[in-house]
């Protein structure tokens, strides 16, 4: 039988973790683990979903803006979201512009 690796977390590379964790906490409704808030560390953070489901921001020191779409420098990484109805998305959209310029 073969064995196969467990998926911990899913981690975005980023120059601001605090900034970019909490607007992805704000835009999911995700929370951080008990006891590691956004304050527990400048490096690494990290937020829990539903089932378990972990997505980590680690700090990088230089991070190259994506061009797309041009292809010179591409997305690099993006998550795709969806929404229950039509209504649910615009209502997602405006709420996705409200939080900022990521």
């Amino acid at each position: 039988m073969t064995s196969y690796p467990t998926l911990r977390s899913v981690v975005l590379d980023c120059l601001d973790v605090r900034e970019l964790a909490e607007f992805y906490r704000a835009l999911l409704g995700w929370s951080y683990p008990e006891g590691a808030g956004p304050d527990a560390d400048d490096d690494w953070l990290v937020l829990v979903g539903p089932a378990g489901r972990r997505l980590a921001f680690q700090r990088v020191d230089e991070l190259p803006p994506t061009t797309w779409p041009d292809p010179a420098v591409p997305q690099q990484l993006h998550l795709d979201l969806i929404a229950a109805n039509v209504e649910e998305l615009d209502e997602q959209h405006r709420r996705l512009l409200a939080l900022g310029p990521w």
